[in-house]
C-alpha cells in the first residue's frame, strides 16, 4: 500500500507533526530506502525504509523563524536573559535556548502548549514558564531582559510594546 511520506515519516514516530516532516522532507533530510527525496506529497510503498539525516531542530516552526532573523541581523543570545513574548509551544523559546540564551521567560495567554520538553525538570533553571499571562497585562519579572522576542496573533504590538518596554535592559532589543 502506498502513502504521502510527510504522513509516514509522522506515522513512524520520526518527528511530531506534518509540517515538520515537510520541512525535513524539503530541506533533504529524510532518506526513503537510502535514497533523498524531497516532495513530501510523494507516495511511497509503506514497507519502505525511511531514515532521517537529521531532526527537526526546534519544538516548533518559530525557531526557525527566529533563527533567520538572528542570523540576518546579527543579534547575538548568547548569555542574555530573554523574554518570549507569545511562546506557544515554544519555537522561538528553544531557539534562544540554543543559541545561548541563559535563561528565557516563556509568556503566553495559553496554558498548555509549551512543548514538555521545556517544562520539564532539565530545562527549570534555563526556562521559567509564565503561561496564562497576558503580555499586556504583565504586571513583573524578576528580572530586566536583554532581548525580547514577540510573536503573537490576538493582540497589536501597540497594545504590548509599552509594558513589554519596561522589562527591558537600557541596552535591550525588541
Amino acid at each position: 500500500m502506498k502513502e504521502r511520506i510527510d504522513i509516514l515519516v509522522v506515522e513512524r514516530r520520526l518527528t511530531d507533526s506534518r509540517t515538520k516532516a515537510q520541512w525535513l522532507i524539503k530541506n533533504g533530510y529524510v532518506l526513503v530506502n537510502g535514497v533523498e527525496i524531497k516532495k513530501p506529497g510523494k507516495k511511497i510503498d509503506n514497507s519502505m525504509e525511511i531514515v532521517l539525516k537529521k531532526e527537526f531542530p526546534y519544538v516548533g516552526k518559530g525557531g526557525l523563524k527566529l533563527e533567520a532573523a538572528l542570523k540576518r541581523f546579527s543579534i547575538s543570545v548568547e548569555k542574555k536573559v530573554c523574554a518570549d513574548i507569545g511562546a506557544s509551544i515554544g519555537g522561538f523559546t528553544d531557539c534562544l535556548l540554543k543559541y545561548g540564551a541563559s535563561r528565557v521567560y516563556a509568556i503566553d495567554t495559553a496554558k498548555d502548549l509549551l512543548h514538555p520538553s521545556l517544562r520539564c525538570e532539565k530545562a527549570k533553571d534555563k526556562v521559567v514558564p509564565m503561561l496564562g499571562i497576558d503580555a499586556r497585562n504583565l504586571k513583573e519579572l524578576p528580572e530586566k531582559v536583554g532581548i525580547c522576542t514577540v510573536d503573537v496573533t490576538f493582540a497589536s504590538l501597540r497594545s504590548i510594546l509599552p509594558n513589554i518596554k519596561k522589562y527591558l535592559k537600557n541596552d535591550g532589543n525588541i
